[in-house]
């Protein structure tokens, strides 16, 4: 991952004090700090937000900016959504003759932007399986998903497989 900005020794990885990151900090949460940063027009609540989110960039490991990057990012392309809203929605009775004319553009990026917190979320989950069973060295692999998955089901977050 390359970063927009070089790195220097103000802002050096290799610098920062040992992190102190709560285990339960969440991704998306910081991700919708930053959106939404820019959209307030009171001063003190742009400070507070900003100096928030440098706290929790500051604290966190070399791993989790790599992944807060690819996070912030990545997207689903909005025609494919779009097509599979569409063979979803022509699936039923009802919407078989004009699912194409009923799904807007706004109803994909609603979805690809449910579909990002999923995945960002099974792949935390994922992460928090492969460090219990100290498999960290191969990395997040199938079964860690299969596993963050089906613990998603348990907790209610996630309906049944197809």
């Amino acid at each position: 991952v390359t970063n927009k900005r070089p790195r220097t020794q103000e802002n050096s990885i290799n610098e920062r004090p040992a992190p102190v990151v709560n285990a339960a900090m969440n991704i998306q949460m910081l991700a919708n700090e930053i959106r939404a940063a820019d959209v307030f027009n009171s001063p003190n609540e742009s400070k507070r937000r900003s100096s928030y989110i440098k706290m929790q960039l500051d604290n966190m490991t070399e791993d989790q900016l790599v992944r807060f990057e690819f996070f912030i990012r990545s997207h689903f392309p909005r025609s494919a959504v779009k097509d599979i809203i569409i063979k979803a929605l022509s699936k039923k009775k009802n919407f078989a003759t004009n699912a194409a004319a009923i799904v807007t553009d706004d109803m994909a990026i609603v979805c690809a932007g449910l579909a990002k917190l999923f995945v960002g979320e099974l792949i935390e989950l994922s992460i928090a399986v492969m460090n219990e069973r100290g498999e960290v060295a191969a990395g997040i692999l199938p079964h860690h998903i299969e596993e963050a998955h089906r613990r998603l089901q348990q907790s209610g977050k996630v309906g049944p497989s197809p």
